[in-house]
C-alpha cells in the first residue's frame, strides 16, 4: 500500500443499519484517518447486538451485547476489523442525550484508535484514549 492511500471497507450485516449509517460511517472513519494520517485498510462491519455478542464471547470471554469491537492485525497495510453494533449504540446515544450519528461517530473513532495501539486497560490508557478522542472529534 502506497503512503498517503487508505482504504475503508464497508460491509452492512444487519437490516437495522440503512444506507445513510453506511455512508456517514464511511464518511466519518475517512476524516478521522486523514486527521490521524494513517495509511493501510480498515474493515468497518455494522451489525446487530446478537451478532457482535457472540464475538465478544468468542474473543473476550464476555457473554453481553458491546457497542464497538476492534480486532487489530499488527500489519501495516491491512490495519484490522472494527464491528459497530447498531441497538447498543443507539441506546448509549439515548441515555446520553445524543444524536445516534454523534455517538457513531465517537465508536468509530474508539474503534480506529485501539487498531492503532490506543487502550484503556488502567485509568491512565483510558484518560489518554478519551483525550484522544475528544480532539479527534472536535476537528469532524
Amino acid at each position: 500500500m502506497r503512503k498517503g492511500y487508505t482504504v475503508i471497507l464497508i460491509k452492512n450485516d444487519s437490516k437495522l443499519w440503512e444506507k445513510k449509517h453506511e455512508n456517514f460511517t464511511l464518511e466519518q472513519a475517512e476524516k478521522i484517518t486523514k486527521i490521524l494520517k494513517i495509511d493501510g485498510e480498515i474493515s468497518i462491519v455494522l451489525t446487530n447486538d446478537l451478532e457482535i455478542k457472540k464475538l465478544n464471547k468468542q474473543y473476550r470471554k464476555k457473554d453481553s451485547a458491546t457497542n464497538v469491537l476492534s480486532f487489530e492485525t499488527g500489519d501495516l497495510e491491512i490495519l484490522g476489523d472494527i464491528i459497530l453494533a447498531f441497538e447498543t449504540i443507539k441506546k448509549e446515544a439515548e441515555e446520553q442525550k445524543k444524536t445516534f450519528e454523534k455517538h457513531l461517530s465517537l465508536m468509530i473513532c474508539h474503534g480506529i484508535l485501539h487498531l492503532i495501539g490506543y487502550d484503556h486497560i488502567d485509568d491512565s490508557d483510558a484518560e489518554i484514549m478519551e483525550k484522544k478522542e475528544k480532539e479527534i472529534l472536535e476537528k469532524i
